[in-house]
């Protein structure tokens, strides 16, 4: 679903032709990782913890005022109450909702941002150069990298990471930017 700040750059007059986000099989991928790095790390930490009690001398005031049982599982808790929800939803939902790329049938428009939003326009006229990067982990699930280069800038103007088959992508933009400069060329020669 397209936000508002795509909605509003959007002139009455400009036609949609490709509206996509970042792939959800690239989200859910990085949710499963980061629950797994983290439930790690606190298992780390509860082995420490563990551990420290477990050296600890018997009349130590930490192990009196405390137990094992009572630590660990505040440790947990925390994990499952704090730390997972936080990744599910900064993922599922920031991550989408703050990455968002529209074709027109004059301009690629791309949003970054969800409460702070910047949003940057490429007209086609003035892209040199797009090409596809896909490492290994890319290839296995199908996503990849969109770069597009323009007249007058160093590198890239827009880098887009980590979306849905790439080079279909970029065959559809292949296909607007031409479709476009039909177009132009079209109406430049009548006058």
């Amino acid at each position: 679903m397209m936000s508002r700040s795509i909605k509003k750059t959007i002139h009455k007059d400009e036609e949609v032709k490709k509206y996509f986000s970042i792939c959800n099989r690239y989200i859910k991928l990085k949710i499963i990782t980061l629950l797994l790095k983290w439930f790690f790390v606190f298992l780390i930490a509860c082995a420490i913890i563990y551990l420290l009690f477990l050296f600890s001398p018997a009349n130590s005031s930490l192990s009196e005022e405390f137990s094992i049982d009572a630590i660990v599982l505040t440790v947990v808790l925390f994990f499952f109450l704090v730390v997972t929800p936080f990744i599910i939803f900064f993922n599922s939902f920031y991550i989408k909702i703050s990455n968002e790329f529209v074709f027109t049938d004059k301009r690629i428009i791309v949003k970054r941002g969800w409460i702070e939003t910047k949003v940057k326009t490429i007209y086609y006229d003035r892209i040199t150069d797009i090409s596809v990067g896909q490492s290994f982990l890319d290839r296995i699930i199908k996503t990849g990298t969109l770069s597009i280069s323009t007249a007058g800038s160093d590198g890239y103007e827009a880098v887009i990471s980590h979306i849905r088959k790439p080079y279909e992508v970029k065959n559809v933009l292949y296909e607007v930017r031409n479709k476009h400069r039909e177009n132009f060329y079209s109406h430049t020669n009548n006058y």
